[in-house]
């Protein structure tokens, strides 16, 4: 499978990716108004000053801009690849979906406002602004249900799911894992070109395999969950946990003795790097970290194979990383958060 010419457009693309010197000099700008003007020197200049007609606070304006970008940029990739790539990025996309669907299904029941949720929203794959913001609309998740069976949406199956469960306990964890479970069993029927490009697949899957298992063990751990809630959880596939491992460790008393007991069993050095700083009651930041070693495995492979698919999946996991760590900062200047705070949560 060719992917020459598809490459030399994610190459040029690349080279508009912002740089961590980048990332200084807004760190260091005072204040919004100073940020802004940085941005309008960038890729999102443009998208900035056509933000600025119709929104009027300054972080609306950035926010809107972001995520135009986003949108555009991603649909370029998708109108310029073939079919097997498209497959392939199909998968990367739906990834992205369930975190989407995940963010707005918390939001839900925790009762956070639309507003607050979507400027951290990513559109993609089947999920564009307008969808996100309906679905962000929604009374509560049977609402979330109801408009996803309305538009016949294959999510719609794994969050009835864990509809029982989280009436019965008023936790979102089985709708959660349902939606993984879900996107994993898609995922693991992706096929692609030659052995390089299958072999890049098969790692990438693996890698968001073993990402899921961890976060799941540091999601239960404590919960004295009884033999039948446990059943199940496991996803077969990763690399790095045996399902006797996973069902031991699953039983564990705290996240402590966890973090203790997880890292001798793990032998990738990368992952165990992470494990050894973690802090258990970031979830959500552990989960990120796990995430960017994804994408530093796609750029390995994309230097290893420039011609192979591995480039297209590396520009789209930094492209998204890239707008994530503008809305952290942004963020930051709105509210005077100190930099190193900041620092916490970007990834270069």
């Amino acid at each position: 499978m060719d992917l020459s010419y598809l490459n030399a457009r994610i190459r040029g693309l690349r080279g508009r990716l912002l740089r961590e010197r980048d990332y200084n000099a807004l760190l260091k700008v005072r204040g919004l108004d100073e940020c802004m003007d940085y941005l309008r020197s960038t890729v999102y200049g443009p998208y900035i000053e056509v933000a600025s007609v119709y929104e009027t606070r300054k972080d609306s304006i950035v926010t809107t801009a972001l995520r135009n970008n986003l949108g555009a940029t991603l649909s370029v990739v998708w109108d310029e690849a073939d079919i097997p790539s498209r497959e392939a990025l199909r998968m990367v996309f739906s990834f992205w979906e369930v975190y989407n669907l995940k963010t707005i299904i918390r939001a839900i029941h925790r009762g956070v406002r639309k507003e607050e949720i979507l400027p951290i929203l990513i559109p993609v794959g089947t999920m564009d602004y307008g969808a996100l913001k309906e679905l962000a609309q929604s009374k509560n998740i049977h609402d979330l249900v109801r408009l996803l069976d309305t538009w016949t949406s294959p999510y719609s199956a794994p969050v009835k799911e864990g509809l029982e469960w989280y009436e019965r306990h008023n936790s979102l964890f089985r709708i959660e894992d349902a939606l993984y479970r879900y996107v994993f069993a898609e995922a693991s029927r992706t096929t692609i070109g030659d052995s390089s490009n299958r072999e890049v697949l098969e790692g990438f899957f693996a890698r968001r395999v073993d990402t899921q298992n961890m976060v799941t063990l540091f999601k239960v751990t404590g919960e004295g969950l009884s033999e039948g809630d446990r059943e199940g959880l496991f996803i077969e596939g990763g690399r790095l946990l045996s399902r006797k491992e996973f069902l031991r460790l699953l039983i564990l008393p705290d996240r402590k003795t966890l973090i203790r007991e997880l890292i001798p069993v793990i032998k990738d050095h990368e992952t165990r790097d992470i494990l050894f700083t973690a802090d258990t009651d970031e979830i959500d930041l552990l989960e990120e970290r796990f995430e960017e070693l994804t994408r530093k495995y796609l750029r390995r492979e994309s230097l290893r194979d420039p011609l192979g698919i591995a480039l297209v999946m590396d520009y789209v996991y930094a492209k998204v990383r890239e707008v994530k760590n503008l809305r952290v900062i942004v963020r930051g200047k709105v509210f005077g958060i100190p930099e190193e705070e900041i620092r916490r949560f970007l990834f270069f």
